[in-house]
């Protein structure tokens, strides 16, 4: 038999507390403990749903299709009529595509992401009308293929768009059929115990859920396996629900969220395991007649009556989730508050900032001094790509400062001007492409000043004039500011031309730190009266994470979502104290017994 050395190459080495720089997966002797031991990626021991994007038209009784970050919503009624409006979903934007031939609502849709769809069934109004009309979405088009053999509306459905099941629903009245699409014909197949309107589905053509809908008045919980050839009763939902659509890879994984008991909206979230329901995290915003696309690892809801708007969206992220945290990094050489920042999380630069011009570099593991900048200041607009190719732009060094200062890896070099004196701008981007937006000194404005490598150009302002926000973004045409002085929860999207407000933070505060290389995944950390609060973008909206160890004001950061610095600032006094944001770690004891 095989021991540990001979399938690792080392021993089982013995230590009084955790080693500093364990491998995962790697076992250790715990000496205090008297116990093995070994770490393992923290994540999440139940899903959580977060407000995704908002749809252009809001609607109600709509269809899905696709996943998450790749979804696409179609048909449905809007506050007048039936529409066949058509958005694809990247995972923060709903964009309008090619409508349907045929408007309805209360139709099925089928299919694996935003360039392939079905769409069948459905009505004009579908409360008045049964329709048999198919149409296939190629990611440009929708083309009209053959029919149904019996119309219907608020059916289940499930599926892809080569292979897609149309289940029970409304034929003018309530009805058992199934039918099965091949991508060129629909066929009737084995039908269902219950008929139903309203019912969800989930799955494939072999491998099915159809649980819930309504037999014409009130709600049901049956639930009904389906495996290629016949449809089995199984365990019932905890709570009858309808009008809703299903989210699941086959008959042993679904999701059933929210939908109307008969009298009200529920918030109730259900999670199937092929044996049994069981209830998990509710949604924020209950409803019924919304889309939905994705899995049960990344599901996706889209628009539906009785909630807030009929234009929102609600992400669905499962248990097992990376779960993210602050850990404790090297210290700075020089303690500071109002140091700006570049880089990312293993080649950082820190410059400025406490009415010095110092310069240091972080390489994962510890702060270097380097040479100076030309002029002392601090409340820099600093961006670039690693530690080594910088920009720092204005400050403030007894009035605002419009000096620009290139970094090369060694030295800091004056280049050309920004247009107008500027200190606690928020800076975006990279040295050859940048971003500063925003103003404290002599007074708090909206202005933004793209960079292009060699100069500075005044462009159109933010909506809300700021200093000392958070930013993110990969360059001058693509950018993120959050929060800022005066307090402010606002945050703005940049497209290279204007802003446009999106979803605000849930906690406003000034002097906050950032980090983000791009406008769809951020961080928001610390700031106000030294909070150590961290929230998180997803391009859509915020979410708050874990918190810092200390909270703190003032200070700066870089990197990404995932993994990201937090560095200076005052607690108070001034710190150089440094954070890092990575997939938490934990520590379990092997039982022996």
């Amino acid at each position: 038999m095989s021991d540990y050395k001979t399938i690792h190459g080392v021993n089982v080495r013995d230590y009084t507390a955790d080693p500093d720089n364990p491998i995962i997966g790697q076992v250790w002797y715990d000496k205090t403990a008297a116990a093995l031991q070994f770490q393992f990626p923290s994540v999440t021991t139940a899903g959580a749903w977060r407000t995704g994007g908002i749809m252009n038209t809001g609607r109600v009784e709509l269809a899905g299709a696709g996943t998450q970050t790749a979804g696409l919503m179609f048909g449905g009624h809007d506050s007048t009529a039936v529409t066949g409006k058509t958005e694809s979903y990247n995972g923060a934007i709903f964009s309008e595509v090619a409508d349907l031939n045929t408007a309805r609502n209360g139709l099925g849709g089928a299919g694996a992401s935003n360039t392939s769809a079905l769409a069948f069934g459905g009505g004009a109004p579908a409360d008045n009308s049964v329709a048999d009309v198919t149409e296939l979405y190629n990611g440009t088009n929708w083309t009209e293929l053959n029919d149904m053999n019996t119309a219907r509306h608020f059916s289940g459905d499930a599926g892809n768009a080569t292979a897609a099941l149309v289940v029970s629903g409304d034929t003018g009245s309530l009805s058992v059929n199934v039918e099965s699409w091949n991508g060129t014909n629909w066929t009737e197949i084995a039908n269902v115990n219950v008929a139903r309107e309203f019912g969800a589905s989930n799955g494939t053509t072999t491998s099915s859920l159809f649980y819930g809908g309504s037999p014409g008045s009130g709600s049901v919980a049956n639930n009904e396996s389906w495996n290629g050839t016949s449809w089995t009763e199984v365990a019932d939902l905890n709570a009858g629900r309808y009008n809703w659509k299903g989210i699941g890879a086959s008959n042993t994984d679904a999701l059933a969220a929210s939908g109307y008991t008969g009298t009200a909206n529920s918030a109730l979230v259900e999670l199937w395991n092929g044996s049994t329901w069981a209830e998990t995290t509710n949604v924020s915003d209950d409803g019924n007649g919304f889309a939905s696309s994705g899995s049960t690892a990344l599901g996706l809801i889209a628009g539906g009556n009785g909630r807030a708007n009929n234009n929102v969206s609600e992400e669905w992220t499962g248990a097992g989730a990376t779960v993210f945290a602050w850990s404790t990094g090297g210290s700075m050489n020089t303690a500071r508050n109002l140091n700006s920042r570049a880089g990312i999380y293993t080649s950082a630069l820190t410059f400025g900032g406490g009415n010095s011009a110092h310069t240091e570099k972080y390489n994962g593991t510890a702060w270097t001094e380097l040479n100076n900048l030309n002029l002392a200041r601090n409340s820099i607009s600093g961006f670039g790509a690693s530690g080594d190719s910088a920009i720092a732009a204005g400050g403030y060094a007894s009035e605002a400062k419009a000096e620009t200062e290139l970094w090369n890896g060694t030295n800091w070099t004056e280049v050309n001007n920004l247009n107008r004196a500027t200190s606690a701008a928020t800076g975006i981007g990279i040295a050859t492409s940048g971003l500063a937006a925003g103003r404290a000194d002599p007074s708090v404005t909206a202005q933004t000043e793209t960079w292009n490598g060699t100069n500075w150009t005044n462009v159109n302002d933010m909506n809300t004039s700021r200093s000392g926000g958070g930013g993110a973004g990969p360059n001058n045409t693509d950018g993120l500011v959050y929060g800022g002085y005066t307090v402010t929860s606002n945050t703005e999207l940049w497209n290279g031309t204007n802003w446009s407000e999106v979803n605000n933070m849930n906690t406003g505060r000034a002097s906050l730190s950032s980090a983000g290389n791009s406008s769809t995944a951020a961080l928001g950390f610390g700031g106000g009266s030294s909070v150590a609060i961290t929230e998180d973008w997803n391009g859509a909206s915020w979410s708050e994470v874990g918190d810092l160890n200390t909270g703190r004001t003032q200070g700066n950061g870089t990197g990404t979502s995932t993994n990201a610095l937090a560095f200076g600032g005052e607690i108070p006094p001034n710190t150089g104290a440094t954070e890092e944001w990575d997939s938490g770690i934990s520590t379990k004891t092997v039982d022996t017994d």
